[in-house]
């Protein structure tokens, strides 16, 4: 994740989604993400690669991400947590 999410340039409202791995290892390459349509989403992983995983909390990308609020979270069965943020 971006150190930050200059949120001043950012009107309220605006959403923000995060994907945060609760794994002790991530890929050291981000995943490539691509929209296929209203219901699909294909990713793409760069390298086997490896690194430690900084494990953020929320309160972490909340302080990461000022201006931000986590309107909804939800942990996925591979240990990804999805967070959606909402602009004040």
């Amino acid at each position: 994740m971006d150190k930050h999410v200059e949120s001043a340039w950012c009107k309220p409202g605006t959403l923000a989604f995060a994907l945060v791995s609760s794994q002790s290892q991530i890929p050291a390459e981000p995943t490539l993400f691509r929209i296929i349509d209203s219901e699909q989403i294909s990713y793409e992983s760069r390298t086997a690669k490896m690194k430690s995983c900084p494990r953020h909390q929320p309160r972490d990308l909340s302080r990461l991400i000022s201006g931000f609020d986590i309107s909804h979270s939800f942990l996925l069965r591979n240990g990804i947590q999805e967070f959606l943020f909402t602009r004040r």
